[in-house]
């Protein structure tokens, strides 16, 4: 009975780190596209 309380719970708490690695991941991204974006404009040509 308390294992099956405790299932949803964990699945829940599972379920919130995959966002925020996710979120984190998106963020890190989009930083590397706009430092891309940055070199490529600003940076030395050729």
């Amino acid at each position: 009975m308390r294992a099956g309380w405790r299932g949803p719970v964990d699945e829940a708490r599972t379920a919130d780190a995959g966002a925020q690695t996710l979120r984190r991941w998106w963020l890190t991204r989009r930083l590397h596209i706009d430092l891309l974006r940055v070199c490529s404009a600003y940076g030395p040509r050729g």
